[in-house]
């Protein structure tokens, strides 16, 4: 079962199977769902929301990271669905994983908008036959082989005879070796077919099924200071690319306490070489941690990697060491009652640090399989809404995770893709980034656009409402119990809203 948790929060950035893009596409505004396929080769269902705007014609094209539309196939045409207004489905098809894009391109009045949403396409499970299928096949199989043989039999002992000539003894010899040859060439047939299908499941399982990267992670004094330490494991380090930054870091380090969820911190590890992160520790309580390593490959490629850990009053001492100073977007909040997190009043908000109150909007009933905007409004003292300042290229960042761990993700106002996976696609798109990569180097040789580059792009994709509040697009896919954080910062400081969300079967 640890397997299989640590595979589900893997998911590329996000945790989920459904990528999410909410925002702009040139002069229209819209939301965008892709269904990633669990088996590969497999088909992504996606849907296109228009939100503002209206539009002739909607495309959707399927693009891998180092062949771009030069190798891709004619895009398709996404149908309107009935009965459901500027609501658009379309179905591709991805023959192979790794980092890929779709990008939606939206025809209309107003002129035409694309935007490309990189999705990290990992096959996660082996396809299964329907029960009884499999009997079903094994019976028709030998009814063709009976057939076949017979009209083996029949072509050699009889088909070239004259009318009423009698079949001869050596005519039935010769039909019954003729038998046993085909016979032999069936079965051998069947047995390289049985060869050959071994061969592609275990090439599907030991290759190309999805494993999240092993890593080390241990808590540790160095130098005084106490600090978590990551090793990811050196034979699948080497089969990845190199490590870009995302948003200005190379990897956002997430922990939760655990079973409780009433600590997160979101930190920056250092990268001391190709394997190796360490990050101070803040002053976080005792106990046990799950452990959340958001990284992007210079490919587009992103994944989560996935462990846990164990911080107490005495922790390993080594000598040594790299003396860190801490990450100034480092965040963190220790709950002092993990009820705070609850609703009060029917209305969700939580009562933050430094005179702010959060109230996350529109969130009285929640039911799983609903497209939703998860959205929040920050309020002063007074009571009156505050325009929030960016946080790492952001006007605010959520995190969600299951009670039992089994899915977490991270979402931007503009959705759960990497920003600089989309950020690559878009620069190899323009011929502004190489599309051949040495995967045995330590750093990237494309220059990416940094964050204050990028922040005015990144704000216009999204911008806040006109009440002040941020809201992110999400799907609860299943009922159950979620803790949500909301991040958010004003002036230099970074501030941690917690809620719980108690989500509802479909009816």
């Amino acid at each position: 079962m640890g397997v299989i948790l640590q595979l589900l929060s893997a998911l590329a950035h996000g945790g989920s199977q459904n990528v999410f893009y909410e925002g702009n596409i040139g002069p229209y505004a819209a939301r965008v769902i892709i269904q990633r396929p669990e088996v590969v080769p497999g088909l992504a269902e996606i849907t296109v929301r228009l939100l503002q705007g209206e539009v002739d014609r909607v495309r959707v094209l399927p693009l891998k990271w180092n062949l771009g539309k030069r190798g891709g196939p004619t895009p398709d045409v996404a149908e309107p669905v009935r009965g459901e207004s500027g609501l658009y489905s379309a179905r591709l098809w991805f023959m192979e994983g790794g980092s890929q894009s779709v990008e939606v391109t939206l025809d209309g009045s107003a002129g035409e908008g694309a935007i490309q949403i990189p999705v990290a396409v990992m096959p996660t499970r082996v396809g299964t036959m329907p029960p009884g299928l499999g009997t079903v096949l094994v019976l028709l199989t030998i009814v063709l082989v009976i057939l076949l043989l017979g009209i083996v039999r029949a072509a050699v002992r009889e088909s070239v005879l004259p009318p009423g000539e009698v079949i001869t003894r050596r005519r039935v010899w010769n039909a019954r070796v003729a038998v046993v040859i085909a016979a032999v060439v069936v079965a051998g047939g069947l047995y390289g077919g049985r060869l050959w299908w071994e061969a592609e499941k275990n090439d599907y399982l030991n290759r190309r099924l999805y494993r999240p990267m092993p890593c080390d992670i241990e808590a540790r004094i160095e130098n005084g200071q106490r600090i978590i330490r990551l090793e990811l494991a050196e034979q699948d380090i080497r089969r990845r690319s190199p490590i870009v930054p995302d948003h200005g870091k190379l990897m956002h380090l997430v922990l939760v306490s655990v079973p409780d969820q009433s600590v997160l911190a979101h930190l920056h590890p250092l990268k001391l070489n190709r394997r190796t992160f360490v990050v101070a520790l803040p002053d976080l309580p005792a106990g046990d941690y799950a452990v959340y390593g958001e990284v992007t490959y210079e490919t587009g490629f992103s994944e989560n990697i996935v462990g846990e850990v164990k911080l107490s009053g005495v922790l390993n001492e080594m000598q040594g060491g790299v003396g860190l100073e801490r990450d100034p977007d480092d965040s963190w909040l220790v709950l002092g009652n993990p009820g705070q997190a609850s609703p009060v009043d029917g209305r969700r908000i939580f009562d933050s640090s430094g005179g702010f109150s959060v109230e996350w909007l529109d969130a009285r009933r929640l039911v799983a399989g609903r497209d939703l905007s998860l959205r929040f409004q920050v309020r002063d003292a007074g009571g009156q809404p505050v325009s929030l300042d960016p946080y790492l290229g952001m006007l605010g960042h959520v995190f969600i995770r299951t009670a039992d761990g089994h899915l977490f993700t991270h979402l931007h106002p503009s959705g759960s893709y990497s920003m600089v996976s989309q950020q690559l696609f878009d620069l190899r798109a323009r011929g502004e980034a190489p599309i051949t990569i040495d995967f045995q180097t330590m750093e990237p040789t494309c220059e990416i656009p940094g964050v204050e580059e990028s922040i005015a792009y990144w704000l216009g994709q999204k911008p806040a409402g006109s009440d002040h509040s941020i809201s992110f697009p999400w799907k609860f896919v299943d009922p159950g119990n979620y803790r949500v954080w909301f991040q958010f910062r004003s002036g230099a400081k970074v501030y941690t809203a917690v809620f719980d969300a108690d989500v509802l079967p479909p009816k």
